[in-house]
């Protein structure tokens, strides 16, 4: 799996990404995500509004990003899942503040307003959008 084209998908506009968390009673939840960004092949940053994802990581550190552009058909989709682990979530600083000059750039202001906190998000592993037969 390209890392640096993933990090490009991520990073893009246009793009659907969704992240899963588990809550404490191990009930999943997925969201649609417009706030993830990849700094390099080992971290990912978001920003999160005050819901149950934030909820849910902040009682499961674990969660999995699945970033994808459709294509054709499922098989020409490009994409892939970064399974991740909360390492740290910050209310203010530079790395904040960024987040929400992003989120206000490309969502506008009422998104950048609802942002609570960034979570800084370890990579543990990269996997392809789509796994085929014998390929795992």
């Amino acid at each position: 799996m390209n890392c640096q084209k993933v990090s490009e998908l991520i990073n893009s506009p246009g793009r659907i990404t969704t992240l899963t968390t588990i809550a404490a009673d191990g009930s999943p939840n997925t969201a649609i995500i417009g706030s993830a960004f990849m700094t390099d092949d080992s971290q990912v940053l978001i920003g999160l509004a005050d819901n149950r994802t934030l909820q849910n990581l902040t009682a499961n550190p674990k969660a999995v990003l699945l970033a994808c552009r459709p294509g054709k058909t499922v098989l020409d989709w490009q994409g892939g899942r970064l399974y991740l682990e909360l390492e740290s979530m910050e209310t203010e600083g530079d790395r904040f503040d960024e987040m929400v000059d992003r989120i206000r750039a490309t969502a506008g202001r009422m998104a950048a307003r609802s942002i609570r906190r960034l979570a800084i998000c370890r990579i543990s592993e990269m996997r392809p959008l789509v796994d085929l037969a014998g390929s795992i």
